[in-house]
């Protein structure tokens, strides 16, 4: 029955070999872009998925705004904003800041207890972080 069927398909595809090629092409293309958009779906749903009640944890970000349309997005934001909305909003219970040097934003990391010899290495895209990133970090290991 199954040899049956794979037979009659087979010449179908070679009697149609152009609409073979497209409907193949088609749903090899329709299937990556699935992937890669479940793969980007799955990796922006994945940020602090390593913090205890990952589901709690939000971004404050800023728009600006030009004619009443919105130019741009960022999550970098103004010194004290984490700081105003935890004094206005009385849901929210901590925050943390992060802080980057823009250009400048890397940083040398050594360690000079290392044997044979001391171990330094670049770090580039680096983020300075206030305490309550170590905490929260700490508290799930």
């Amino acid at each position: 029955m199954i040899s049956n069927l794979l037979l009659t398909a087979w010449r179908s595809l070679a009697k149609n070999k152009f609409f073979a090629t497209l409907h193949i092409l088609g749903l090899a293309i329709g299937m990556a872009v699935f992937f890669l958009i479940a793969q980007y779906v799955h990796f922006e749903r994945s940020y602090e998925t390593f913090l205890p009640n990952s589901e709690n944890v939000y971004r404050l970000s800023i728009e600006r705004k030009v004619n009443n349309e919105i130019t741009t997005i960022s999550a970098e934001n103004y010194p004290g904003a984490g700081l105003a909305a935890r004094s206005e909003i009385p849901e929210v219970t901590g925050l943390a800041r992060l802080y980057n040097l823009g250009y400048k934003n890397n940083c040398v990391i050594t360690y000079k207890e290392a044997q044979p010899e001391p171990i330094a290495f670049k770090q580039r895209r680096f983020l300075f972080a206030d305490s309550a990133v170590a905490c929260r970090c700490l508290a799930t290991q």
